[in-house]
């Protein structure tokens, strides 16, 4: 499975942790599902969208006047993930950016009730260029790379280019698509790789591809202001 998939991976040595780290991993995490209605007894489709520039199209593009019917409560945290009902069979799990590579397994773990529920899981994550090990000639400002289940339909695993090897994406995203594959769901995880630092009109053309394709409505998209991305959990 790890020739095929993103994989959450610790550092080898406690060396590459800080102390705040540390400390987070010794504490037990934990997440509170609440629904404010009815928990669906199946899912067509789920979205789990990850990454505050992810989150930012999302609240501009997607939400428009969806409201949210379960919260996802982040022990310690003010802030919560959010799922929304899209249509009658689609819904969409909004992560909240807090929720870090030491929680994405417990976060999983949470969700793992919804996530048996769905009959396809369609996870994003966005990823800055640096981060890509790889020579591929890549001169959009902005590309979508993609890893599917064994399971997932084959117009799907052609909708983006493959992620090459030697490639690990991690979080919430990656954890969400191994359990598609270990659970044999249909499931694709979509990396959207930045040059730059924010979203415009441009740059943000692979996600509303990806929206399109998922026949999900979009409102037109607005430049994004100056977002936090991280460059990389670097080899050393």
């Amino acid at each position: 499975m790890s020739e095929l998939f993103a994989e959450v991976v610790h550092p080898s040595s406690r060396a590459f942790w800080n102390e705040e780290d540390e400390s987070e991993i010794e504490d037990n995490v934990s997440f509170t599902v609440d629904w404010t209605e009815s928990s669906p007894e199946k899912i067509k489709t789920l979205i789990i969208a990850e990454t505050s520039f992810i989150k930012d199209f999302v609240d501009k593009c997607v939400l428009q006047d969806h409201k949210s019917i379960c919260s996802i409560k982040y022990s310690g945290s003010k802030e919560s993930s959010k799922i929304y009902q899209l249509s009658n069979d689609s819904f969409l799990c909004l992560v909240d950016p807090q929720v870090n590579l030491t929680a994405a397994g417990d976060f999983i773990e949470s969700i793992s009730p919804i996530l048996s529920k769905s009959e396809n899981i369609i996870a994003i994550t966005c990823n800055h260029v640096s981060q890509l090990k790889c020579g591929e000639n890549t001169p959009e400002f902005s590309f979508m790379r993609s890893l599917s289940t064994r399971a997932a339909p084959e117009g799907q695993k052609k909708l983006f280019p493959l992620l090459s090897q030697p490639n690990i994406v991690a979080g919430v995203a990656a954890g969400a698509l191994s359990y598609a594959e270990t659970t044999s769901l249909p499931g694709t995880l979509a990396i959207l790789y930045l040059e730059g630092f924010e979203l415009d009109s441009e740059s943000v053309e692979p996600l509303q591809a990806l929206f399109t394709h998922l026949s999900v409505p979009l409102k037109p998209f607005h430049a994004t202001s100056h977002l936090f991305l991280d460059k990389g959990n670097l080899y050393m």
